[in-house]
């Protein structure tokens, strides 16, 4: 029967092997007199749950996203451009600089504006489903 690999480890010379520790030295999960099990706790289910919107309704983070959106879109159109332009240099090069532009915009745009408006938005959501459920606990 031929080798597959010449790489496998029981073709190896200088394998090393591992040992399994015995059963006998398992130590037990618990003691002796302990067989009365604690009442698991009740987990609310998925539908009970309030759910939280993802994105906020405001008209700030339309506007943001609508601007984001556009600097996305006009960033594939100018490298789809650069690519049509690649056989005149400096056109093809303007628009491929627009395009990195339009790019990195959108990208300042949902890091600073965008996440700062979502993440205001969640921790108000997380609070105000913190006070219901503890309204609804007590």
């Amino acid at each position: 029967m031929a080798r597959r690999s010449a790489t496998n480890q029981r073709y190896q010379k200088d394998a090393g092997g591992s040992t399994r520790k015995s059963a006998a030295s398992a130590k037990p999960k618990r003691g002796a007199g302990e067989s009365v099990a604690s009442a698991a706790k009740k987990k609310t289910r998925r539908k009970d749950r309030p759910k939280l919107q993802l994105n906020p309704d405001t008209p700030e983070f339309k506007y943001w996203r609508k601007i984001w959106m556009g600097l996305l879109l006009s960033a594939v159109v100018t490298s789809i451009g650069a690519f049509a332009l690649r056989e005149s240099p400096p056109w093809g090069n303007i628009s491929l600089v627009i395009a990195y532009a339009c790019l990195f915009g959108a990208f300042f745009v949902d890091m600073v504006k965008i996440r700062k408006i979502r993440k205001e938005w969640r921790t108000a959501q997380k609070k105000e489903s913190d006070s219901k459920t503890s309204k609804g606990k007590g």
